[in-house]
C-alpha cells in the first residue's frame, strides 16, 4: 500500500537522494516546510523527516510508487549505460502519474548537442519542453562537488 500525503500541491521527489548532488538538495528542502519524498536504491542516512521509497534509475524497479502523488521532481541521475533510456522512461513515468514541475540537472552546452554527454541531456530536456510539465534545466559546468 501506497502512503500519500495528503498535502499534494507541496510533494516533491528527490530521485538520486544518496548521490552528492541529491542529498544536497533534499536536505536545503527539508526545513522549508516541503513534503519530501526520497528516491534511490538505499535509504539515505539523514532522511528521518523524510519519506524514503527504493528507486533503480537504471532499471525504473519502483518509480511508478515512488511517483505516486508528487507534484514536482528533482531528477539526476548518474553517469551510466543507456542514461538516455533510463531518463526518459523517467520522464514518461513522472508525466503519467501527473508530476507538473520537473528539475533537470544537466550538462553545460547541452544547447549545443556538439558532445555526447550533451546530446544525452538535451534530449531528455527535450523530451521535458514537449511533456506538458513545467521545467528548470541546471547546466553546471562541473558534476559533483
Amino acid at each position: 500500500m501506497i502512503k500519500l500525503s495528503r498535502k499534494r500541491d507541496r510533494e516533491i521527489l528527490v530521485l538520486g537522494a544518496t548521490g552528492t548532488i541529491g542529498s544536497l538538495v533534499a536536505k536545503e528542502l527539508e526545513p522549508i516546510n516541503e513534503l519530501i519524498r526520497l528516491g534511490s536504491r538505499s535509504k539515505p542516512q539523514y532522511s528521518e523527516n523524510m519519506e524514503h521509497f527504493f528507486v533503480d534509475v537504471m532499471t525504473g524497479k519502483g518509480l511508478v510508487d515512488a511517483l505516486a502523488g508528487i507534484r514536482k521532481l528533482f531528477l539526476i541521475t548518474p553517469d551510466m549505460m543507456d542514461q538516455l533510456g533510463a531518463e526518459l522512461r523517467i520522464v514518461e513515468a513522472a508525466v503519467k502519474a501527473g508530476v507538473e514541475h520537473i528539475v533537470k540537472v544537466s550538462a553545460f552546452g547541452a544547447a549545443k548537442q556538439d558532445y555526447m554527454i550533451g546530446c544525452i541531456h538535451r534530449s531528455v530536456e527535450l523530451a521535458i519542453e514537449s511533456s506538458g510539465a513545467t521545467w528548470t534545466f541546471s547546466r553546471p559546468t562541473v558534476c559533483g562537488i
